[in-house]
């Protein structure tokens, strides 16, 4: 039969350990920095579609003679936005590659693997 005390008991334990669990994997103030970070980025890029999906309507209504100015319009927009996220991942690559560095820390050689010079590969006997 199940008591009061026992009851009691396992709502208390379930509790602390709740509480265990959220202070465990509560965001660290880095984590709460790049959610940000994406967010700005999503915002970016829904401003992005939105432009290109303007000039892609403009050029679909436009007749006779302003339909090749506006397509040229949405190709260099499309152009443009392409360069801008290239940029924009290349820099987050290299920021997650400094980050891996940093964590990786002190065991890491002087020299990174993408830093070394190729060597030549000398078959062993």
């Amino acid at each position: 039969m199940i008591t009061k005390k026992t009851i009691l008991l396992t709502v208390c334990m379930v509790l602390v350990s709740s509480v265990l669990f959220a202070k465990q994997y509560k965001m660290k103030p880095d984590s709460k920095a790049m959610m940000e970070h994406r967010q700005q980025m999503m915002a970016e890029m829904q401003a992005m579609d939105k432009a290109l999906d303007e000039k892609v309507a403009r050029m679909n209504a436009a007749t006779g003679e302003d339909r090749l100015p506006a397509a040229i319009d949405v190709i260099n927009e499309f152009v443009s936005q392409h360069k801008v996220m290239r940029e924009k991942m290349m820099r987050i690559n290299e920021q997650e590659m400094m980050r891996m560095q940093e964590h990786m820390g002190e065991g890491m050689p002087e020299k990174s693997m993408m830093q070394k010079e190729a060597e030549p590969v000398v078959p062993q006997e």
